[in-house]
């Protein structure tokens, strides 16, 4: 028996309904993910949640339904991202939708974001704008709402580059080995890579242990000093033996992403 793709879709869920069960209807869905706020107490969003499970519930009942939460009151985008890429790698077998006219802004950047990102050719990514017929209700406190849905336009992506697997796991090295304030040279992070055949170099007959030292910590400048440098993950401060590596706010965030 052959597995067919699935029809997947990503939607956000915040004030609006319509614009997240009808391109659903649509468009055949076959499992849809529904994100919505972490925190229960907070969520003003609550009630539409609610509504677009009871719609989903009477009238595309063959549309499975997950949910997964993130941190939408602090508009924590990189929490988001991390969301998205936690479906999208569950989901990487399937043809996948990310709904961006529904949630928040930051939820619209973080699915064109995640899009291009994870854009691979054997992974099928496509973001969608949904216009909606009506922009004329409101909500109890006055917010609009938007209804029906006029026309449902796929927007184009892009690929753009994301960090090296490896990079991303020596990152998470350098947090660790600074986690409390501790201070963190090359020659310390350079014993730490080692252990995990990280920095692994060429073996030349004769070459002293002096020379095999000074050949590691070029090759750790190249292969991680200076990319993790580039792309602002981290810092090194300091002069000559003095020098220590820091990571940096980008860093931090990069590993809530993609850590």
């Amino acid at each position: 028996m052959i597995d067919y793709p699935l029809r997947v879709h990503i939607a956000p869920v915040g004030y609006d309904i319509d614009r997240v069960v009808l391109p659903l209807k649509m468009m055949a869905a076959d499992r849809v993910w529904l994100v919505k706020e972490r925190n229960e107490q907070e969520d003003k969003g609550a009630i539409y949640f609610q509504k677009v499970t009871d719609w989903l519930a009477t009238n595309l009942s063959q549309c499975d339904i997950n949910i997964e939460t993130c941190d939408l009151i602090n508009r924590d985008l990189y929490d988001i991202l991390r969301t998205y890429r936690k479906i999208i790698e569950i989901e990487s077998a399937n043809h996948i939708y990310i709904n961006v006219s529904t949630g928040t802004k930051i939820h619209s950047i973080a699915g064109m974001l995640v899009s291009m990102i994870f854009k691979e050719d054997k992974m099928d990514i496509s973001p969608y704008y949904v216009v909606p017929q009506d922009y004329d209700g409101k909500t109890e406190d006055g917010r609009t709402v938007v209804t029906g849905c006029k026309e449902i336009f796929p927007i184009p992506s892009y690929k753009i580059e994301k960090p090296r697997d490896d990079l991303i796991a020596v990152l998470k090295i350098i947090r660790e080995l600074t986690q409390g304030g501790a201070r963190l040279t090359k020659n310390i992070l350079i014993d730490e890579l080692d252990k995990m055949h990280y920095l692994e170099i060429h073996a030349k007959q004769g070459r002293s242990k002096q020379d095999e030292k000074s050949a590691k910590y070029r090759a750790l400048d190249r292969k991680y000093i200076q990319p993790l440098t580039d792309w602002n993950f981290i810092e090194v401060l300091g002069d000559g033996r003095r020098k220590e590596i820091r990571i940096t706010p980008e860093g931090e965030n990069i590993l809530v992403f993609l850590g």
